[in-house]
């Protein structure tokens, strides 16, 4: 990468991948509770009319708890993500200043996990 822009702009992408990506699995998630919720009311799976499109998904044994855990996994991931990318850009361009900037804020991320973990 040559310019701040174009950093900005891949951040900006990672940003908004990860958001679209966690955004999906939660919809995913609700959507499937729902479906999971219907499907046992039923008792039947051939018995889910308007849910009958969807009954693939409930054989193949994904659970909504699993897919929201996920949605959330990345969406904590995705700033600590933002932030290697950017110390990876740095550490190219050998911007010593915002190396240090950035390694300080992985460490105040990092610890924030650890203290919110204790």
């Amino acid at each position: 990468m040559k310019t701040r822009e174009e950093l900005e702009h891949r951040v900006s992408m990672l940003m908004m991948l990860g958001l679209g990506l966690s955004m999906i699995l939660l919809a995913s998630s609700i959507t499937l509770s729902f479906f999971s919720a219907e499907s046992s009311n039923a008792g039947h799976s051939e018995n889910l009319g308007l849910l009958a499109p969807w009954s693939w998904v409930l054989r193949l044994g994904i659970e909504w708890e699993s897919l929201a855990i996920a949605g959330v996994l990345v969406l904590i991931a995705t700033p600590v993500i933002r932030v290697l990318f950017c110390l990876h850009h740095f550490a190219a361009v050998r911007d010593w200043k915002y190396i240090i900037l950035t390694i300080w804020v992985l460490f105040g991320m990092v610890l924030g996990v650890v203290l919110g973990a204790a």
